[in-house]
C-alpha cells in the first residue's frame, strides 16, 4: 500500500508540474517577458549582421584601395623608369653635339689656319712677281708700302 501511496504522490507531482507550466505559458506576464528577450536577441542579431557587413565592406574597400595603391605605384616605377631612359638619351645626344661642336671647332680653326698661310703664301708670289717684273728695283719700304695697299 505504501508503494501504491508513493505511486500517486509521483503522479500527482507530474500532474503539479504540467499544470505549472500550463499556467506559466498561459499567463499573460511570462510571454512579455520572453518577447522581451526575443526582441532583445533580435536585436542585438541585427547589429551583429550589420557590424559584420561594415567589417566586409571596410574589408573590401581596403584590398580595392590597396591595389590601386600598387597599381600606381607601379605605373609610377614605369615612369620613373621611361624617364630615365629619356635622360639617359639626351644625355648621349648632347656628349655627340659636344663632340660634333669640337670637332666642327678643331676644323674651323684649321680652315683659319689654312686661309693665313694661303693668304701668306700669296702674298710671298705676289713679291716676288713685283721682283721679277722689269720695274727697277724698289725699296723694301715701298715694297711693303704696296702690299699693304693691296692686301686691303
Amino acid at each position: 500500500m505504501q508503494a501504491s501511496l508513493m505511486k500517486q504522490v509521483k503522479e500527482l507531482n507530474v500532474r503539479i508540474v504540467d499544470l505549472e507550466t500550463r499556467a506559466f505559458a498561459a499567463s499573460p506576464r511570462a510571454p512579455t517577458a520572453s518577447t522581451r528577450l526575443e526582441s532583445r536577441i533580435q536585436e542585438l542579431q541585427s547589429k551583429l549582421s550589420l557590424e559584420s557587413k561594415e567589417k566586409t565592406d571596410t574589408v573590401r574597400a581596403h584590398r580595392t584601395a590597396e591595389r590601386d595603391t600598387k597599381f600606381q605605384l607601379a605605373e609610377a616605377e614605369r615612369q620613373r623608369f621611361r624617364l630615365e631612359e629619356k635622360v639617359q638619351e639626351a644625355e648621349t645626344q648632347v656628349n655627340e653635339m659636344r663632340q660634333s661642336l669640337d670637332a666642327l671647332q678643331t676644323s674651323e680653326s684649321n680652315l683659319q689656319l689654312a686661309k693665313r698661310r694661303a693668304e701668306r703664301e700669296a702674298n710671298d708670289y705676289k713679291q716676288r712677281a713685283l721682283k721679277y717684273v722689269c720695274f727697277p728695283p724698289i725699296s723694301d719700304s715701298v715694297l711693303t708700302l704696296r702690299s699693304l695697299q693691296l692686301g686691303a
